[in-house]
Formats: structure tokens, sequence, C-alpha cells
């Protein structure tokens, strides 16, 4: 069993406190279980009539004290100081010593409905009008001005050794928030020793520059940690590799502070990064008007060249491109697809327009993202890849370096490029960016099949049972057909991004193979 998805809690005790919140005191008569993939969460239903919800994260969520303390703080904020809906938060403890033996949220219940209970009956216009009201909320969001990036708090959470910087005061009158340091799972990784981790510089961040360097000291010194690359089929590069390209990226975050063409999609601001439909409520009556935006666990505040990407719930296909200019097209062998390929392609056509329009339309409510969206894909790369490096390999973060060094000179840079690459590296760098790419293309099929994301999240509304036999299915018939992809059944086997259930044996099972006309 997996320790990190197990929590022990006093039941009895988080009932009564349940019932002493909220309008007005009422026992709990029943208990319900919802989707959380980082936290227990738990639908109350009280003796009056009401329902509230209880969070308690699971030790995969992040830190602990921190991840709690910070999706109070964002959710007391939003709440009280915007128009963005979120839910009241009624009683929280970040101290896990309390009566119910762990930290917890209790908060009131979002109105309204899932979108993904909706999405499928409502019509084009109201999907358009529901893009446009999403984008007027985040258009607040990002009205607001942080000093520095990190995540959000309580002053009253910090500890006396933690750093923190204070909000202006037309943002906090009160002076009761502040940033302090990142709540970020790559900071505070399981199988590391916490002397290992005080090496780390969570933030908060004063600038770009400086989360930059932050990350790449994180990476460098979990390398350190680390004589041999892990096993596994995953094109990753030798150790040597890795040092190289996190000096040449340290070089870059150095000087990236006093780049021009940065600068302007620089600004800190808070995200929500995770808007599946699932974490979206809409109107009962009218589904184009959110009326809840939940899951804040986790959200920092960072660059917005950092947190610029479509919401999860329109995602874009591999067709589709950024610019005015750049229509959305269907794939060039459309017509000649037989009826359940060409349905396929007809869905992601129809997400991609959605997609499109939310892209042509951030700039009247949002103008920073309709900037960051046009920033070349590596500047960001620079930063995602570099974060990655420890448990990914050093292939991407190359690549972007690799473009950095061809457009030095178009970025107003005020000094020149300090390091470059030469022929053979970059000869070199192809042949495994190719590898890269064909292993993450077989993830993405098995992805797209399950109907799941990385993470592997399944919606509520689908049988958890049946979508791990499809994925043991799939599995099945890939082992057997290991060829088609490429690969040996043993590539196959640790390649593949969701384990089947303990005790499955693969060769009982019978099905057509996966693919198959």
């Amino acid at each position: 069993m997996n320790d990190c998805g197990y929590l022990a809690f006093d039941v009895n005790q988080l009932c009564a406190l349940a019932a002493s919140v909220g309008e007005r005191q009422s026992p709990v008569h029943a208990i319900e279980k919802m989707e959380g993939g980082n936290c227990r969460a738990l639908l109350m239903h009280k003796e009056d009539g009401t329902e509230i919800v209880a969070k308690i994260p699971f030790s995969i969520a992040g830190p602990s004290k921190y991840t709690t303390a910070s999706e109070v703080a964002v959710l007391r904020y939003l709440h009280t100081h915007t128009q963005v809906p979120v839910p009241k938060v009624l009683a929280w403890n970040d101290d896990a010593s309390n009566p119910v033996g762990a930290e917890y949220i209790i908060m009131e219940k979002a109105p309204g409905v899932q979108l993904q209970k909706k999405w499928g009956d409502m019509s084009g216009q109201a999907k358009l009008d529901l893009v446009l009201h999403l984008l007027q909320l985040q258009g607040e969001m990002v009205k607001l001005e942080w000093p520095v990036s990190g995540n959000l708090y309580l002053r009253e959470s910090m500890a006396d050794d933690d750093k923190w910087v204070a909000l202006k005061q037309e943002m906090d009158p009160s002076s009761l928030f502040c940033i302090g340091p990142s709540c970020e799972r790559a900071w505070y990784t399981h199988n590391k020793t916490q002397s290992l981790h005080s090496r780390f510089n969570r933030g908060p961040w004063p600038t770009w520059g400086s989360l930059g360097t932050a990350i790449v000291e994180r990476e460098t010194i979990l390398l350190e940690q680390s004589t041999v690359i892990p096993s596994s089929c995953t094109p990753r590069g030798s150790i040597d590799e890795h040092v190289a390209a996190l000096k040449m990226t340290k070089q870059v975050m150095e000087l990236i502070d006093k780049c021009a063409f940065v600068t302007f999609v620089a600004r800190p601001v808070l995200w929500h990064t995770d808007l599946h439909m699932g974490n979206i409520y809409v109107s009962e009556e009218d589904p184009s008007k959110i009326v809840s935006l939940i899951d804040w666990q986790s959200t920092t505040i960072l660059p917005m060249f950092l947190q610029a990407e479509h919401p999860k719930f329109l995602p874009i296909s591999d067709f589709y491109k950024f610019g005015v200019g750049n229509r959305v097209e269907k794939p060039p062998n459309y017509d000649n697809l037989d009826g359940e390929k060409k349905e396929f392609f007809k869905d992601k056509f129809t997400a991609d327009l959605l997609a499109k329009f939310y892209e042509l339309k951030s700039p009247d409510y949002v103008p920073e993202l309709w900037l960051a969206f046009s920033l070349p894909s590596f500047v960001s790369g620079l930063f995602t890849r570099c974060a990655e490096v420890s448990t990914q390999g050093v292939i991407t973060l190359r690549d972007s370096l690799i473009k950095f060094v061809a457009q030095w000179g178009d970025m107003k840079f005020e000094s020149p490029c300090p390091f470059t690459f030469t022929e053979d590296d970059l000869q070199r760098h192809e042949k495994q960016l190719d590898k890269y790419h064909e292993y993450y293309a077989f993830r993405k099929v098995v992805t797209e099949y399950l109907q799941t994301d990385d993470d592997g999240w399944i919606a509520p509304t689908r049988d958890f049972g049946d979508a791990q036999e499809a994925n043991e299915l799939m599995l099945r018939d890939a082992l057997k057909n290991s060829s088609k992809f490429g690969m040996t059944p043993e590539q196959i086997r640790k390649t593949w991004p969701f384990p089947p259930r303990e005790g499955f044996d693969l060769d009982k099972l019978a099905v057509e193979p996966f693919g198959s006309d």
C-alpha cells in the first residue's frame, strides 16, 4: 500500500467540529466521500439540511502545515478582496496534533453543479459565454499586484524562521497576509532528508531570475545526491550532460532579469492551474455562469509567463497553433478517416475552436495572458524543464538552451550569450530528442485512450474499477504487440504510466488487440 495516500483521523471529532460551524449548530447525519486527488474530501450532510465540505490533505499534497495554511489564505483573500467565487472557509487547522488527528479545512459546499455534468448538453453559444466569464474572473485575479513570487499565507501561519514579504497596504489594509515559501511538492521531496531540504531556497523570490536560480540550485543538489541515472526507459541523458546543462541554465538565469523580451510578462500573478471540469461549478439554470472555482491547493504566485496556459477543460491538440493568423484546421487526411477516427478528430477540432476563442479573447480581459501566449515556449521551458531535470532528465532543458542561443540577439539581453553548442552537440541532441518524443508520444496514446491525464485523473462520472480494467487490458495488449510501438515487452513495462492492480495476471486476459481495426 502507498502510505502517501493513507489517512488516519478521528471521524467523530471531525463531525463534532463540523456540527458547530456554519450558520447554526446542527449534527452531521451522513458523510459522502467526494473526488479528491491529493486530499480526502468529505461532503458532510447536517440534520438541518445544510451541507459542508471537509478537506484533509494526503502527505503527497505537499509539506505539512504549509499546504493547508496557503490554501486557506488564498480562499480567504479571494473571498474577501475579489469577486472571484470561491468556497468560504468555516474552520481550519494546520497542526495535525489537533483533536481530529490531521490537518483539515472545513468550508461551505460550492453552489451549483460541476461543469462536467452540464458540458455535454450546453449549446455552442453557452460554452463561448462560459469562456468569457472565466476570462473575466482571471482578469480580476491578474490585476492583483503581488510584490514577489511564492505562496500566499496568513502572517499568523509563518514560523519564526520563515522568510516572508508583506503585501502593499492597499492590497491588505488589515495587514493579515504575506507571501512566504513555496509549498510546491518539488521543494519537499518525500525521499530526501530535512537537512537536504534546508539547502533549498524555497522563496519568496523577488525576481524571476532569483526563482530560476533557486530551481537550478535545487536540481543541482538533487543531482549531487545520486551518482547513477535512475533505471528506466525514459531518455534522460548522462550525468555529465545534466551537470553541463544546469551550469548553462544558471548562467542564463543570472542574466534573465535584464532581458527586455521577458520583462513585460514577468509580473507575479495568482493563477489557478488546474481548471478541469470537476473544479468549475456553474449555475444549474444557466451553465454559462461560473458560481464557484474550487481546489486551490498549492496555488502559487509566479511570473505570468510561467502561469500562462489554456485551462485544462480547453485542451489543445497537436495541430493547434498560437497566433491571430493561425486558423484552427482539421488534420490533412481528415476526409479519408474511418467513422470512429473521424469522430475523434472532429471532437479535437471542436475543442481547438473553443481554445482559439479563449486565446483570441484573452487580450480583452487579460492582456498579459495574451502577451505571454506570444512568448516563445522555450522561455518558460527553461524554468519548467529545469525543474524536472532530477526526475525527467536533461534533454528538453538542453533543447530550450539551444533555442536561447539561436535567438539570443533577438531577445534583447544586455550581454552576449555566455556559451554555445558545436555542430556535433546539435546532431547528438537531435537524436536524443527524437527518442524522447517517441517515448512521450507513446505515453500520450495511453493517456488519451484511457481518457485520463499524466496524473491518472479519472472523472467522477466514470467507474474507477472500469478505468483500472481498461488500463490493464491495454497494458496486456501492448505487451503482446510491443513491436508495433518499437519497444520490447520490458520497455513497455517500464514505460507504462499507470501500474496495474496488485495480483494482476496478464496471461489470463483475452481481448482484441488494442488499436486493431
